[in-house]
């Protein structure tokens, strides 16, 4: 068998740092120093906290209400929301940036929306700042809008009240019935956020809710990122073995472009989904996809 050179997890992390580089290049040395332990989660902390361009249907709680000044703000957030449109220009300029958490985003799983309609003049990408902010939840297909929130309410827990009031059964899964929890006032809530702890939200009718968010390990990042990390890093690891255990089959197709069946040859990973791999062979100006069947 001959033998396969490559470092697939290597790729997989580069493109991953490539990839957080491009959405904050103004901290792209920081990016650089990340451990390659820490790179995987920070890219899938990165990508949770986007907002996918699908269409979507809006819901509004009851007690919405909209400044009339941002209107306007309110209906062109609307309609890019309803066709598809991308709104992460809506969200704060720190958004993408690994080293901002987006707390209330953490712990409670509410996005907050900025009003402006034209482009920010220092950052294009963004709208024009707002005072009033749009909160809401995102689903795969529908916007929960909570309600017009200024900048101090990021620990308001009558955020999760009003989805609680509205839509309970969108986070009926995070309710919990164990053991003792306190009423956490906003101070507490903002020290144990800094901390990286997790905090039960009791709402006035005594339900409570563990994360909505997911949750927050001591490092500061989400559950759900360091899950995920894991989960592709596995199957990365899996797809090398079983790659270079058949690498045999490549040989006919390499030797059509020169290989002479002498030597290692190089490989490595363009791409990598649930479904599909491309694997580049840089001698030999070929790229093999090879379609995924296992999943781990």
């Amino acid at each position: 068998m001959p033998e396969l050179k490559a470092d697939f997890i290597s790729d997989w992390l580069g493109h991953m740092r490539s990839y957080l580089i491009g959405k904050n290049k103004k901290v792209k040395g920081k990016i650089d120093a990340l451990d390659d332990s820490d790179v995987a989660v920070q890219y899938f902390e990165t990508r949770n906290r986007s907002v996918t361009c699908v269409p979507r249907t809006i819901k509004i709680a009851r007690e919405f209400s909209c400044p009339t000044e941002y209107a306007h703000g309110w209906e062109v957030l609307q309609a890019k929301v309803k066709t598809g449109a991308d709104i992460n220009g809506h969200l704060g300029r720190k958004h993408a940036s690994p080293f901002d958490p987006d707390w209330m985003l953490v712990e409670w799983g509410v996005h907050h929306f900025h009003l402006g309609v034209d482009s920010h003049p220092n950052d294009p990408a963004f709208v024009v700042r707002s005072g009033p902010l749009v909160f809401a939840m995102l689903t795969d297909d529908t916007f929960y809008a909570i309600n017009v929130y200024s900048h101090q309410s990021f620990l308001d827990a009558g955020v999760v009240e009003k989805i609680h009031d509205n839509w309970p059964e969108i986070i009926s899964s995070f309710r919990t019935g164990a053991g003792v929890a306190n009423v956490v006032d906003q101070k507490e809530r903002k020290i144990s956020r800094e901390s990286h702890l997790n905090t039960t939200t009791v709402i006035t009718d005594g339900t409570r809710y563990r994360p909505i968010g997911g949750g927050v390990l001591m490092s500061g990042v989400t559950l759900g990122a360091a899950y995920t990390a894991d989960y592709w890093r596995f199957k990365v690891e899996d797809f090398q073995t079983d790659f270079q255990t058949r690498s045999g089959e490549l040989v006919p197709m390499l030797m059509e472009r020169g290989y002479s069946g002498e030597g290692p040859f190089e490989a490595t990973l363009k791409y990598f989904s649930e479904n599909e791999a491309h694997v580049f062979f840089p001698q030999y100006d070929l790229v093999a996809i090879v379609n995924l069947v296992a999943s781990r």
